[in-house]
């Protein structure tokens, strides 16, 4: 019994060491290969389109992370399956109301805003930054129903390719001279890439979970899993604004090209932290749930 039970800890370990693997190299190829074409990003985009595209992913950051109440965490911690395809269908609805909600918002009192922000560049921009959230919202929803199933190989192929469709919408756009908003759509067309791609991996558990039926109520089920928006929601609010406030109150300050250097190099001295930290963190919250 003790080397059965040796041999298990052992195959565990190494199935442990197989999903951190996948995860590590997914972000390191959508982390490195962005960081290794920044030489040539920067002759294309300048210091100031820098500065606002470090605006707007902090304004979209913070609006995707508030519009699933955090549901999207809950995602994993079902032991049935049909509780947590609720709980994405769940999320993606509350992303949706919540982006519609952020939408009237910018177009009554985003000119306000982005000039007292000292970013009135973005006010061509609101479709941008709505689709922005929206799209991001609906990934992380999937991100957390594939980590829950453990296909980290799929989560690893989806991490590339959004990095490949953000790699080539920067230079094509870059390229035709759409500069200043090339930042923004590259950002927006890697998260639509990845949730589409995530929607044609996921399309047989779509198809099961549409012809099911449930008792049990959707009210219900967020009512269960109350304690994310309660608790989680404004942790993470304030864990993410402590961290992207800078590209927000320096461009107000000192303007977009201070701001621009700034959040080039922290995306830069930041990233190798970053997808380390992310891809053990991912593959932990599986196991811990589990």
């Amino acid at each position: 019994m003790e080397i059965k039970g040796i041999l298990s800890k052992f195959k565990s370990k190494i199935y442990e060491k197989k999903n951190t693997s996948f995860m590590l190299g997914g972000r390191l190829i959508a982390q490195a290969v962005p960081i290794l074409l920044t030489p040539l990003f920067t002759r294309i985009y300048s210091p100031a389109e820098f500065g606002y595209f470090g605006a707007y992913v902090t304004i979209v950051s913070i609006i995707a992370m508030l519009s699933n109440g955090r549901y999207c965490l809950a995602i994993m911690l079902p032991k049935e399956q049909s509780k947590a395809q609720r709980l994405v269908w769940i999320s993606i609805l509350l992303t949706s109301i919540s982006t519609i909600v952020f939408a009237i918002i910018l177009l009554f009192g985003g000119t306000s805003l982005f000039s007292a922000l000292n970013i009135s560049t973005l006010n061509h921009y609101i479709l941008t930054l709505v689709l922005s959230v929206l799209f991001i919202g609906v990934y992380e929803a999937f991100f957390y129903y594939f980590l829950r199933e453990k296909r980290y190989k799929e989560i690893a192929i989806n991490i590339i390719i959004q990095a490949g469709f953000l790699i080539v919408t920067r230079l094509i756009t870059g390229f035709w001279g759409y500069t200043e908003g090339g930042l923004m759509y590259s950002y927006l067309a890697s998260y639509l890439a990845g949730t589409l791609l995530f929607l044609i991996m996921s399309r047989k558990d779509i198809i099961v979970f549409a012809k099911e039926k449930y008792e049990e109520s959707i009210f219900k089920l967020m009512s269960v899993y109350s304690k994310f928006p309660k608790y989680s929601l404004f942790a993470d609010l304030l864990k993410n604004f402590t961290f992207l406030s800078p590209n927000l109150f320096l461009n107000k300050v000192f303007g977009a090209v201070s701001a621009g250097y700034y959040a080039l190099s922290d995306k830069i001295l930041g990233s190798p932290v970053w997808f380390l930290t992310s891809s053990f963190g991912d593959v932990l919250k599986q196991e811990a749930s589990e």
